[in-house]
């Protein structure tokens, strides 16, 4: 958990609601860029085939945001992905004659033909093990539709693979559970997946005052986010306090929330945030 004092906006108070929405939007995409850059290159390594399908999906299952999940072989054989919310969606072509039958098929099921044609095609290619590049940019146009895909977990037990020992609970659950319990708590809260506001509580000046601090807030926090809370899986607390009112914002691997407290009330919610956890 982060502490620091709330500054007020000096925004003038008539300026339309949707306005402030759109400016923490705006905030909000260029957080999720932060997260893990497009084009950042990588390496997958294994000492056999197996190993390297267990670290793909590792790598998948991180993954958040739409992405084309370009591989590299040390033969050079490309092998492209469509990764959305730790699913795969599928192959994209062009694709290796070993993965040629399923590229551009909807994965819509860990036991379907089109699941067991890509485990066959990847053992193949990944025969041996070694290094594998791996580079993440934009999916664009390549998404296979908002219904496709498998998550790596699933598709892991569904190849008997082992992903090794399970990590921080995942950060979307952890936040749902968080703004279910927090009732009358908080003076209003902002749901957040990806880029997108997805769900809200409170009333409209509530909210309207709470996105446009939200977007203050995210301006110096996207400046300090890695000094302030550092790397790594989870999601994580940060909480802001004024002798009127506090602002808490949670934040972890494309989900987060804003809420916004009465003087008073922050140990009630950070003791719901921890309970959420557990």
């Amino acid at each position: 958990m982060v502490a620091a004092r709330l500054t007020a906006s000096s925004r003038p108070d008539d300026e339309v609601a949707v306005n402030d929405f759109a400016r923490l939007e705006q905030k909000i995409g260029k957080l999720r860029d932060r997260e893990r850059a497009p084009g950042d290159g990588r390496a997958l390594r294994a000492a056999d085939g197996p190993g390297l399908l267990a670290a793909l999906l590792q790598e998948i299952d991180e993954i958040i945001l739409p992405r084309r999940v370009t591989l590299t072989l040390a033969n050079g054989t490309s092998i492209n992905l469509a990764v959305s919310n730790r699913r795969l969606q599928g192959v994209l072509a062009p694709a290796p004659d070993a993965l040629s039958k399923v590229a551009g098929v909807a994965l819509k099921g860990a036991e379907d033909d089109a699941a067991a044609g890509i485990k066959a095609g990847l053992a193949k290619l990944f025969e041996g093990g070694g290094s594998v590049g791996l580079i993440a940019t934009r999916l664009g146009d390549d998404d296979l539709g908002s219904d496709a895909g498998v998550s790596a977990s699933l598709l892991a037990r569904a190849w008997s693979i082992d992903l090794g020992p399970a990590g921080p609970a995942d950060p979307g659950e952890v936040i749902t559970r968080f703004l279910g319990e927090i009732g009358n708590a908080a003076s209003c809260w902002l749901k957040i997946e990806g880029e997108d506001i997805v769900e809200q509580s409170g009333g409209e000046a509530d909210l309207a005052q709470l996105a446009d601090t939200a977007a203050f807030f995210l301006d110096a926090y996207l400046n300090k986010r890695d000094s302030l809370v550092g790397h790594g899986r989870g999601a994580k607390l940060v909480t802001l306090e004024s002798e009127s009112r506090a602002l808490i914002f949670v934040d972890g691997e494309g989900h987060s929330a804003f809420v916004t407290a009465p003087a008073g009330g922050l140990a009630r919610i950070v003791s719901l945030w921890q309970a959420a956890q557990s």
